[in-house]
């Protein structure tokens, strides 16, 4: 039973945060202003044959000393959907409120992505608004992660189900309660990190379908349009689920790679420069 976390005492080590009988995935950790740490994940559950049958919800904790000791998870709880999981990092905005990116479905309904509001640094999670849903029944929009840009807004990149594994974006100029609706992006495929790096270049990191393996994109324009795409490393096993890091001498890309013969998480280190100036103009008075 999920609610068997919300009995479990702070656990102390260095490696052990969650212990279930279920199964717990796609961990993301933040570190708010004040230096503590946020932890979100999803639980799913089995059938007795062992297979996954679907997702539970989504389960946030935290940590004051560095990660040396967590708080119970508690469960983000909403009402009106049947089960709720999740695959990008909590954001925090300039003001303090932050964002939980989710998604979640009704029976017989495509998902719903949608952000969780918290004001009060994560302990409750009792605000939500949509960030897109298709009513016609043909998509589903799964997996949002979000970056701030430096007007102000916020962007999230959307994975797809029903669209040819095109990713969607969307934004929102008022802090997360409201967004844009959500529009087509140039990109292929799923399960996609964001960042903006320390030269205002968003890139964005994903698992790519041709070819096969992890990819990145970057746009110049904060997400108006993205460059071709760069491929991390080739697979064509189940793959991707990257996290970007922004370094001081470039960007640090972690992701996984699967088959039915080993398993291993890897580390590319990528650079990102700025646009090339353009050739061949010409000018009149």
């Amino acid at each position: 039973d999920h609610r068997d976390l919300h009995s479990f005492p702070t656990r102390r080590s260095s490696d052990l945060i969650i212990s279930t009988r279920l199964d717990c995935r796609d961990p993301s950790v933040m570190e708010l202003k004040d230096g503590s740490l946020l932890l979100n994940f999803f639980q799913s559950n089995y059938n007795s044959s062992g297979k996954i049958i679907g997702a539970l919800g989504v389960f946030v904790s935290r940590s004051f000393d560095g990660g040396l000791s967590w708080y119970s998870p508690k469960m983000v709880v909403l009402e009106n959907f049947d089960w709720a999981a999740c695959s990008a990092k909590i954001l925090e905005l300039k003001d303090g409120t932050l964002l939980l990116p989710l998604y979640a479905g009704r029976k017989g309904e495509k998902s719903t992505a949608l952000v969780a509001v918290s004001r009060d640094l994560g302990r409750n999670w009792e605000e939500f608004h949509d960030v897109a849903f298709d009513s016609s029944g043909k998509i589903d929009f799964n997996e949002p992660a979000l970056c701030a840009l430096p007007d102000g807004r916020i962007m999230c990149i959307l994975r797809t189900a029903g669209d040819g594994h095109f990713q969607y974006k969307s934004f929102s100029k008022d802090g997360g309660i409201t967004w844009s609706p959500p529009e087509r992006t140039s990109l292929q495929g799923q399960a996609s990190s964001l960042l903006l790096t320390n030269k205002n270049i968003l890139i964005c990191a994903y698992r790519d379908f041709s070819p096969n393996g992890t990819s990145y994109s970057v746009s110049y324009d904060y997400g108006t349009t993205f460059e071709k795409e760069f491929i991390i490393h080739p697979f064509k096993g189940d793959r991707a689920y990257p996290e970007l890091v922004q370094l001081d001498d470039g960007i640090f890309v972690a992701y996984y790679e699967a088959s039915p013969d080993h398993s291993q998480i890897l580390g590319s280190y990528i650079q990102v420069k700025p646009p090339a100036a353009p050739k061949a103009l010409k000018a009149s008075v």
